[in-house]
């Protein structure tokens, strides 16, 4: 049985001098959660990644946006997908 989350998490850690922020947030669809990484790439220009996954509606995207291949988005889709969050 599929979760959705009730409302958005945002963390933020530093690990080697690089700063990393991370959001959760509960989408109504994908063109919302593509809006939404729009409005965030936009609130922090200095950031040198975005990167992200999303699961909605069946559907299942991740994004490296300049990292190595699969080492950031795919993961981050591999726990949605493990804790059933859509």
């Amino acid at each position: 049985m599929p979760f959705t989350l009730q409302h958005a998490v945002h963390s933020e850690i530093e690990i080697k001098k690089s700063r990393f922020l991370g959001c959760i947030e509960p989408m109504a669809d994908r063109e919302s959660a593509l809006a939404r990484i729009a409005a965030l790439k936009a609130a922090h220009p200095a950031a040198a990644h975005a990167c992200w996954a999303l699961m909605a509606g069946g559907h299942s995207v991740a994004n490296d946006d300049g990292e190595p291949s699969g080492t950031a988005g795919r993961p981050m889709l591999e726990v949605l997908r493990h804790q059933q969050l859509v």
